[in-house]
């Protein structure tokens, strides 16, 4: 079976610009990985569209700059990977390819099997450079795209790898770029390939990297939620515990004077609402500050401490309340309401 050459240059052409102008749709203003890769598929339609030229054109445009351009593509495939995997790559490097590509296609301008091969060599560089990055970083990524992407650069290795292979054993001679022997047919066919692969693979990594960093934000709002909660519960516990302690006298450990007053304010509303009456008890202990003043503080404060136990004990309701009103003597107080 046999390919018309033009016919294959229009058809890589037309994939290029209708696969980039894809990626460029789903990328705009949303995603600068598939701008970089779009941009790299128009310029490749661009290449074939000055191949498709060739004798029509100066040789400057449809040889020189189409094969730079060729090489400029393949800096951006590697430029969209580096942003992918966040990556810096060296520039003065990635400047070479495009400048040695332009030298041996000045130089070698009128032999064409010597440019093909040399060119074909820069470009398999590239493209073996392009598959050690996503071998590299494969690690740290997941899912099928990568490994369509790394295909599809294998398929274009195999066929510059195809070319150069043939044209330096002598076993083709290229007169033309049109010259419609097997391996140039297979090769151009091994390009429209090669673009679909690598479309496909792109947009894939995209959308998996999307929906990965997706599941890591929900994984980490989940454990921030969870820690939200146990710092909530924690700081209501503080909470708990700071009232308790601002309502508490330290010494004895029954309620201090701030709540038995705050207690009393709200006995005495509920009583006059309800029309009931509550009854207070005031205990004074006898003869106090001699017993402190004959046997020191820390004996009149373990008495205290005493009392209080003695009377917490005959305490019977739930809503009764004791507590030291202060000063040097025990002023407890037993509120009980009389229902």
């Amino acid at each position: 079976m046999s390919f018309d050459i033009p016919t294959l240059f229009l058809v890589i052409a037309m994939t290029s610009f209708v696969l980039g102008g894809a990626l460029a749709l789903v990328g705009f203003r949303q995603d600068k990985v598939l701008m970089i890769w779009a941009s790299a598929l128009i310029m490749h339609g661009v290449v074939y569209s000055l191949f498709l030229l060739r004798g029509r054109i100066s040789d400057i445009l449809s040889i020189i700059v189409a094969n730079v351009l060729i090489s400029l593509l393949f800096n951006m495939f590697l430029l969209g990977l580096a942003h992918f995997y966040r990556l810096r790559l060296p520039v003065v490097w990635l400047w070479a390819f495009p400048v040695v590509t332009a030298l041996c296609y000045i130089v070698y301008l009128d032999n064409i099997n010597v440019r093909i091969a040399l060119g074909g060599l820069v470009s398999c560089i590239q493209d073996a450079y392009g598959l050690w990055l996503i071998a590299r970083n494969q690690g740290g990524t997941r899912g099928r795209g990568q490994f369509i992407v790394m295909s599809g650069f294998v398929i274009i290795l195999f066929v510059l790898l195809a070319r150069v292979l043939a044209i330096g054993s002598g076993y083709i001679e290229t007169p033309s770029i049109f010259s419609e022997t097997q391996v140039q047919q297979l090769s151009f066919l091994g390009v429209i390939l090669a673009l679909l692969m690598l479309s496909s693979g792109l947009i894939l990594m995209v959308q998996e990297r999307l929906a990965a960093d997706l599941f890591a934000s929900r994984e980490l709002l989940a454990e921030q939620n969870a820690a939200l909660r146990r710092y909530s519960q924690e700081l209501e516990e503080a909470n708990g515990k700071l009232e308790l302690l601002s309502n508490t006298d330290p010494l004895t450990g029954l309620h201090n004077r701030r709540y038995f007053d705050t207690q009393l304010a709200i006995e005495g509303a509920r009583a006059k609402r309800h029309h009931h009456s509550f009854a207070v008890i005031m205990i004074d202990i006898d003869h106090f500050k001699k017993f402190n003043d004959r046997y020191g503080h820390p004996a009149g404060d373990a008495c205290l401490v005493k009392v209080a136990a003695a009377l917490q004990a005959g305490v019977r309701h739930s809503g009764d309340v004791l507590a030291r009103l202060g000063g040097e003597e025990l002023d407890s107080s037993l509120i009980k309401n009389a229902r």
